[in-house]
């Protein structure tokens, strides 16, 4: 398993159905939704990472990708949610 980046899940109004936003961190995922135009209510937003799993690029929130990072090794600021500086202190 390995992390590829951070990413946003996103509802987009009028719509049953999420795309992903991804970016090096959630603030630049952000920044991306809001350039694209994308009209959502921000409450319904999962923030995540993708990580790559068994050869495939999978999406995971904050609180599933704190267990796979303690399971590879990362040390967490927050016991049970992940963010980004976790995996990339820069």
């Amino acid at each position: 398993m390995k992390f590829l980046c951070s990413a946003i899940k996103v509802i987009p109004q009028n719509t049953t159905g999420f795309i992903i936003i991804s970016g090096k961190r959630h603030c630049n995922c952000i920044e991306t939704i809001s350039k694209l135009g994308i009209k959502r209510d921000k409450n319904n937003d999962t923030q995540g990472f993708i990580v790559l799993i068994d050869g495939f690029e999978t999406f995971v929130d904050r609180y599933d990708g704190a267990q796979i990072a303690k399971e590879l090794g990362y040390k967490l600021e927050y016991e049970n949610c992940l963010y980004s500086e976790d995996i990339w202190p820069e």
